[in-house]
Order: structure tokens, then sequence, then C-alpha cells
């Protein structure tokens, strides 16, 4: 099976943390890093990856979305992956319309309360996303709430 595994980027952080150490756990034929975010060059944690996991890195911009999403439905075909893993709001976005184009499932993961997010956001939450993730994984139980209760995301697909 081959695992894609798609975030912002890899600054250091509490997310980025339980990101690589998931990536580096998997005991999967391939684990494939998709980093779609700004390229960053203040420390991460891209060195703490195994040598063995690929790594791409595929800058999606809101004024070309539709574009880079199907780059990114491409970069899923051509690795061959199985499954998209997504991480957090913008990932998760552009990560499930790729998955859902290359015809793949796609697990997103809650990592904050996100108390930034607008309503408009709020709605991608409850109607673009939670319609194309197959389920929502939440780093603790207040995430799960915040999603259900403030997002709108269906507690069926909630976990």
């Amino acid at each position: 099976m081959v695992i894609a595994q798609v975030i912002g980027n890899l600054s250091i952080g509490g997310a980025e943390r339980l990101f690589v150490n998931l990536c580096n756990a998997l005991d999967e034929d391939r684990v494939v890093v998709v980093l779609v975010g700004e390229a960053d060059d203040e420390p991460n944690l891209l060195t703490d990856l195994r040598d063995d996991i690929e790594i791409h890195r595929l800058r999606v911009r809101k004024r070309s979305w539709l574009r880079d999403v199907r780059a990114l439905a491409r970069l899923f075909r051509d690795a061959g992956c199985d499954v998209a893993h997504t991480h957090m709001f913008w990932p998760n976005l552009y990560g499930s319309l790729a998955a859902r184009i290359a015809g793949i499932p796609c697990v997103t993961s809650e990592h904050g309360r996100n108390e930034w997010k607008s309503r408009w956001h709020r709605w991608l939450e409850a109607h673009v996303i939670s319609s194309v993730a197959k389920a929502r994984l939440c780093v603790s139980q207040d995430i799960l709430t915040r999603r259900h209760e403030v997002d709108g995301v269906p507690m069926r697909l909630l976990q």
C-alpha cells in the first residue's frame, strides 16, 4: 500500500512533530510526503523523516487552486497512492479534492481548534471537506466536539 501524507510544511510544532512521527512509524510499502505550503527556510523537521520516504513539494495557491489541485491529483496517481491522509485545514481542503479527482480515499487529521476560521472556512469544512473525506480523525475530544458543534462536521465522520 502507498500512503500519501499531506501537510502544509514541516516547521517546528506539535502537529508537525506528530506528522513526522506517524510517517516514520508507518510500515507500508511506500510513504509519500507531499508539502503543499510555502517553502520554509526556517528550521524544520524535514530531516527527521526516514531516508526511504519520498518527499514532494507542490505549492498550492488560492489564486490557482483548481490547477494546483489537479496537479496534486496527478501526483497521487503518478506515485501510485492508494490513500491520502491530510493534516490541517488547507491541506485537508486541497488534498481531499485531489484525492477525489485521483479516485482514492482521503482521511483527514484534525490537530487544532482553529479559532481563526471564518464562516466561509466553516462552510468548507462542513460541505466540501466532509463530503469527500471518508473519516476525520481528531487528536482530542475537544477538537472532535469543536469540529461538530462549531464547524458543522457530521458526527458520523469524526473519530
